[in-house]
């Protein structure tokens, strides 16, 4: 893993696409907010991370494994903004 410093607005943000926004707005979780996904970041991983009900959901299917370990480097840094 990766020392460099990985950010919220560089790097988390520009993982999620606008049908997870949207979809997640739906469901009451603002994914362009760094509070709120820094506080829902262990909730978020383990719905990466999950075998079913994975997220995101279709059509835009599970993140590629490079993007779920950008995400645990994230959280391991402490959710730099």
């Amino acid at each position: 893993m990766s020392t460099q410093t990985v950010s919220f607005k560089a790097n988390i943000l520009p993982l999620f696409t606008q049908t997870d926004i949207n979809h997640m707005n739906n469901e009451g979780l603002d994914l362009t907010d760094y509070d709120t996904v820094k506080g829902a970041s262990t909730i978020i991983y383990q719905k990466l991370t999950a075998k079913q009900n994975f997220m995101p959901p279709p059509p835009e299917g599970p993140w590629p494994q490079k993007n779920i370990d950008l995400f645990n480097q994230w959280m391991q840094q402490g959710c730099p903004p």
